[in-house]
């Protein structure tokens, strides 16, 4: 399997920072309101964190 370089990783990482922070900002949005939303901040804080941990997986190391 091919992996991801430096570049593609950062990429990713900056969609999925933006991401996590948008749908954040729609949960405390919806509690706000009075609405019980089905994922709450630290669930999607929890999926983000194991995101990155496989993204890291998937990134070719440096050559030092």
């Amino acid at each position: 399997m091919k992996k991801f370089n430096r570049y593609e990783k950062w990429l990713l990482e900056t969609g999925l920072v933006l991401l996590t922070a948008k749908m954040k900002k729609e949960i405390a949005e919806a509690e706000e309101q009075g609405k019980n939303p089905i994922m709450t901040q630290g669930y999607v804080d929890m999926v983000a964190k194991e995101t990155l941990d496989k993204l890291t997986e998937l990134t070719l190391k440096n050559k030092l």
